[in-house]
């Protein structure tokens, strides 16, 4: 299953009518996965990428760092492989 190109809630979406009712079409479990679904997939995922932000060093790049500073969180400035949901994404 190719997931490159998706956004976060594309992904989640397709992941859990993946997982779902095999008897049913995966087009109509598609559209049957609920926006709290997916909510609650993306907090789980935020939650587990500060883990590993916490946990792994990280390669901080002489460009990032107007990005991690216009966040507020320079010190722990963390960036996932996912823009628009990093938990140091600024808003």
């Amino acid at each position: 299953m190719r997931l490159d190109g998706m956004t976060d809630r594309a992904i989640a979406r397709v992941l859990l009518a993946a997982e779902g009712n095999q008897a049913i079409a995966l087009d109509r479990r598609m559209r049957e996965v609920t926006e709290a679904e997916i909510d609650a997939v993306l907090v789980r995922y935020l939650e587990a990428l500060a883990r590993e932000c916490a946990g792994t060093p990280t390669k901080r790049f002489p460009e990032s760092r107007p990005c991690c500073s216009a966040s507020g969180r320079a010190p722990t400035c963390c960036w996932g492989s996912a823009p628009g949901i990093s938990p140091a994404a600024p808003s």
